[in-house]
């Protein structure tokens, strides 16, 4: 009865590290190789403020890019 135990053990063992070996490679497919490229983040942007003749105004800075995104609004 011993002999049987461990006998069914050691095969239920064995077939679950083959599984898992199988469930390991299917999922290896499915990773990006260049993960870098698939990231996106966000722009950085700061208002600016100006006051010209009593009147407030502000401009939107993209600091990623270094470009104005707007022309200067009243506030």
């Amino acid at each position: 009865m011993k002999k049987i135990v461990s006998t069914l053990l050691a095969v239920i063992l064995c077939f679950n590290i083959s599984c898992t070996t199988f469930a390991f490679a299917d999922c290896a497919d499915q990773v990006p190789e260049n993960t870098e490229e698939s990231v996106t983040r966000a722009e950085e942007v700061m208002w600016y403020y100006r006051e010209i003749n009593g009147v407030w105004e502000k401009r939107l800075w993209s600091i990623t890019y270094g470009v104005w995104l707007t022309d200067w609004i009243p506030v």
